[in-house]
């Protein structure tokens, strides 16, 4: 009997080699920090066109969720499946899961996953929409810290480069979507309040935490 296995197994050079080459560049990265730091003192041109690298590697980044059919993750399919009940007792008169499921009155962190999922799948079918919620993630996440980088220490944005590897971490591949939309909400809440410190006050920087 011949083995069945997924395409995501059996076709990995786009996987492995955007991977590979980010690694490589944050190593390269890492033994250039401490002198970059210690000087800040970077090119204008470097400084000023480092964006256009910044945004090559967010489209290698990208290249395993447009090659593939399918980026298996651990929780991901539950999570279309829960969009597709969530659609079902909202939209349908006589839904089949009415008779055994209803909402619950609390509101919960992972309702976040699951909403968009059931709002993209109107438009697009329940696989791409999960595509699309992997691609919003995969690039989000470098473009948030750069962010939260370039708040902290304008002069030291290749630091921000170090975050790449993350994108394609366990918790993305464990499909924990809804911890992973927090972690970004963490890095844009975190910026807010370092540039709003002195006027929101200690309080309110208290109460917002």
């Amino acid at each position: 009997m011949r083995k069945f296995q997924p395409k995501l197994f059996r076709n990995t050079k786009f996987f492995t080699v955007p991977c590979s080459l980010i690694v490589l560049f944050n190593s390269l990265n890492y033994l250039m920090l401490k002198n970059l730091i210690a000087t800040k003192q970077i090119d204008h041109f470097i400084l000023r066109y480092e964006w256009v690298l910044f945004i090559l590697f967010l489209g290698v980044s990208c290249i395993p969720i447009f090659e593939h059919g399918y980026i298996f993750t651990l929780d991901g399919s539950a999570h279309c499946y829960n969009a597709s009940i969530i659609n079902s007792l909202l939209f349908e008169n006589q839904s089949f899961y009415s008779n055994y499921l209803q909402f619950n009155d609390d509101i919960t962190p992972n309702w976040s996953g699951h909403a968009i999922l059931a709002i993209l799948s109107h438009i697009f079918s329940m696989s791409n929409s999960e595509k699309i919620v992997q691609f919003f993630l995969i690039i989000s996440l470098p473009i948030v810290f750069r962010s939260l980088v370039k708040t902290i220490a304008p002069h030291s944005v290749f630091i921000s480069y170090l975050v790449f590897p993350f994108s394609f971490s366990i918790i993305f591949f464990l499909g924990f979507y809804n911890f992973s939309i927090a972690l970004i909400l963490l890095f844009i809440l975190l910026k807010y309040l370092i540039k709003n410190y002195d006027t929101i006050g200690k309080f309110k920087t208290t109460l917002v935490l």
